[in-house]
This record gives structure tokens, sequence and C-alpha cells, in this order.
């Protein structure tokens, strides 16, 4: 099952806060605009029991799934993700979470690059090595 995402606004508070952050291309702003939120003195409600219709994969259908070893979905969802650190607690407080990510997909590309059975998850492979490119050439 696979997990989407509605968002539903009171016009006053879009107002104090102002829209979706352009910056994002994709993933986190609805992160980013709930915290904005939160800090502006709103409430911020998660009902688990609400349902919608998610088209599973549609808003990353264009993007070439077939790029190698580097995945541009997760791209922008590391790069997403970063931006939010950078932007709500700066550089330093940014770097934590990319360090983390870091030596997780080191751990996990090493790991499926010397395994005995000789069975090389491809994903996991293309994953994070995706991963180590967004941490290594991007600031």
């Amino acid at each position: 099952m696979d997990h989407g995402l509605c968002l539903m606004f009171r016009k006053k508070a879009i107002q104090d806060v102002d829209t979706l952050d352009k910056h994002y291309f994709m993933y986190s702003e609805e992160t980013d605009i709930c915290y904005r939120l939160h800090q502006a003195g709103w409430k911020v409600f998660f009902n688990p029991g609400a349902e919608i219709i998610h088209y599973c994969g549609k808003s990353s259908a264009t993007v070439n799934r077939e790029a190698g070893f580097f995945n541009p979905v997760a791209k922008y969802l590391f790069d997403s993700k970063y931006y939010f650190f950078r932007k709500h607690y700066g550089y330093g407080h940014s770097l934590l979470p990319k360090l983390v990510d870091f030596v997780f997909y080191l751990m996990v590309l090493i790991r499926n690059l010397f395994r005995r059975d000789g069975s090389v998850c491809r994903s996991r492979l293309q994953l994070a090595s995706t991963v180590l490119l967004v941490n290594l050439f991007r600031r």
C-alpha cells in the first residue's frame, strides 16, 4: 500500500504563512508548510482515518527510472529533505541528516557490492549511489 497526502487549510492560515515554498520541486513541501503553520501558532492535525485516492507514482512517472545507478526521484527526495533542514535550522544543523544518510547508504552500498551469495539488489544499489552522489556533490 502506498501513502498519499491531502492537506486542507483555512484561508487565513495560508495568508499568515504564505503558500508552498517554490524551492521544493517534489517532496517535503507538506512538512515545510505544516512546520511554518505550527511556528505561527496554528494547530496542525493529522487524521489517520481519512482516505484519499492516490495514483501511485503519477508525480514521478515522467522521470527516467533507467538512468544507470542514479535515481532522479531519490535525488528530489533527499534534496528536499536537506533543504528543509537548511531553511529551518541553518546550514550547520543540515549536515547531521546528510552525514547520517551518507554513512547509512555507504554501508548499504558496501554490503550489496560484497555479498557472498552474488545477489545484488539493483534498487538498493541505485538508491545508495544516488544518496551518496547527492551528499558528495551538493552544498
